[in-house]
């Protein structure tokens, strides 16, 4: 199974379950019949749903990039990686 194929599954079966609106014990089971079908690591897909979740880059960045106390948002933070 390609990545491709891999992150197709991974949605569908987000938007499925309803993944962010469940318990911790069911999303485990989510997960680790995620884990079954793709062949990924159950430690990995909670990061992979993550980051399919976000919707810009700059998101993403502030998401690694953490600072204790953020001076400016997302648009002056786009803003200036377009620059």
């Amino acid at each position: 199974m390609n990545m491709k194929t891999r992150r197709q599954v991974i949605r569908e079966t987000v938007k499925r379950t309803n993944y962010h609106n469940l318990s911790k014990n069911e999303k485990g089971i989510v997960l680790r019949e995620l884990s079954d079908v793709t062949g990924l690591p159950i430690h990995y897909l909670p990061e992979k749903i993550k980051k399919m979740q976000l919707d810009s880059e700059s998101e993403l960045y502030l998401i690694k990039h953490r600072t204790k106390n953020r001076k400016y948002g997302l648009d002056v933070i786009g803003a200036v990686k377009d620059f």
